[in-house]
């Protein structure tokens, strides 16, 4: 099963976007903040898509970007 990051602050959108994805076959991990992001960043290696707010609570989503691309070169949807 594949992977995604779901980066949302919006409860409700995390919430949708997490129900629709899982109901397609996805796994998803789904944080709020950036710190919350980049925890999982550094824990999961197998995730194959980022999809990433640019807004967050406590920094921008560029942020985020920045330490996945020190990580690996999967795709990252803003």
């Amino acid at each position: 099963m594949k992977k995604i990051l779901v980066v949302e602050d919006d409860n409700f959108l995390r919430r949708d976007l997490k129900e629709i994805l899982e109901k397609n076959g996805y796994e998803v991990v789904a944080a709020a903040t950036v710190a919350e992001a980049v925890h999982y960043v550094d824990i999961y290696e197998d995730i194959e898509l980022y999809l990433v707010d640019i807004w967050l609570p406590d920094g921008e989503g560029f942020m985020v970007c920045e330490k996945i691309r020190k990580r690996n070169l999967k795709p990252i949807i803003f």
